[in-house]
């Protein structure tokens, strides 16, 4: 809950933009969907050295995209623009968030 509230007072501090909104709600779901996978503990469970450093560059990869994903969401302002955006990336970013808010940890 911190986390929402935290991205909440963000988007109001930075305007009154529909894509501000958008933007920093779908980030407060990201990081709390990512605090869900971590608690996972994969990397510890992995069988070797070059399985733990793979999975440490996909990790940052993921990062990365999801961020630039965020970002432009944020700049684009534009509902229209925002779902023509996500609709080109099948949104990909909100429904893979959303699930990984399922598992059970």
């Amino acid at each position: 809950m911190r986390t929402v509230l935290t991205f909440l007072v963000s988007a109001l501090w930075h305007g009154p933009h529909p894509g501000i909104f958008i933007g920093f709600s779908a980030w407060a779901v990201v990081v709390t969907a990512d605090r869900k996978v971590a608690k996972l503990d994969l990397h510890s469970r992995l069988p070797s050295a070059v399985w733990r450093f793979l999975h440490t560059c996909m990790a940052w990869l993921t990062t990365q995209l999801a961020v630039g994903f965020i970002l432009t969401t944020i700049h684009l302002q534009s509902v229209s623009r925002i779902l023509v955006f996500w609709s080109s990336m099948y949104y990909s970013l909100p429904l893979g968030a959303l699930l990984c808010l399922l598992l059970p940890v």
